[in-house]
């Protein structure tokens, strides 16, 4: 699955490529990755929202998740190691020049009932966070769940650059990566979790791949 190229036509609104890469990590490492979530429930915390001029905070007019507050340790160094396996493949998926020795940020999410992300870019708000020299180029979601799926929602829109059309949908499926540029503007569609039970959450490794400003 992948979206449009961007058009020269000055009558349509712009979008920037994207695609949806199903399998991304196999159902071995997916099923850990999903072991990992829940064994850590305890460890999630409402997360934050940062912007152009002021700190991080947790706004939940603007965003509603929940997000892993440690490490990742091995679960991440495996994802970080898979990106880079498929580093070339994933920047040409979008029309992005591959970048040379990567710096790769990645944050585990929970949405759980009535989450949601309102519109935003992923550019905003670096120079609040850990990696200050370098700015994130590529964007990626891993979605992973409980199947079948105990919510409801929750895709993500990437929304054309300038007019107005409808947003590009990719749904939230198992062991699926969605891919687009950092600049382009999405958001995250309200999610309906019956019970609200943990581990019916929808959940997502956020993974920017950033290059050094030297």
């Amino acid at each position: 699955m992948s979206g449009p190229k961007p058009t020269a036509d000055d009558n349509r609104p712009l979008f920037t490529q994207f695609a949806a890469l199903d399998g991304f990590l196999g159902t071995e490492q997916s099923a850990k990755l999903l072991e990992f979530a829940l064994d850590n429930e305890a460890k999630f915390a409402p997360a934050e929202v940062a912007s152009p001029d002021s700190a991080s905070e947790i706004d939940r007019q603007s965003r509603r998740s929940w997000q892993f507050q440690e490490r990742l340790g091995d679960i991440g160094q495996m994802f970080r190691q898979t990106v880079r396996n498929r580093m070339v493949d994933l920047f040409t998926q979008v029309g992005l020049r591959p970048i040379d020795e990567p710096t790769i940020e990645l944050s585990l999410a929970a949405h759980r009932d009535g989450g949601f992300f309102a519109p935003h870019i992923d550019t905003y708000g670096d120079g609040t966070r850990e990696y200050t020299q370098s700015d994130r180029v590529l964007s990626a979601v891993y979605y992973f769940h409980r199947q079948p799926a105990g919510f409801g929602g929750g895709e993500l829109a990437i929304m054309p650059i300038g007019g107005y059309a409808p947003p590009a949908l990719i749904e939230p499926k198992h062991d699926r990566l969605a891919l687009f540029p950092s600049f382009a503007p999405h958001e995250v569609l309200p999610i309906t979790v019956p019970g609200n039970a943990f581990a019916d959450a929808r959940f997502s490794i956020n993974c920017w791949v950033r290059k050094s400003r030297s």
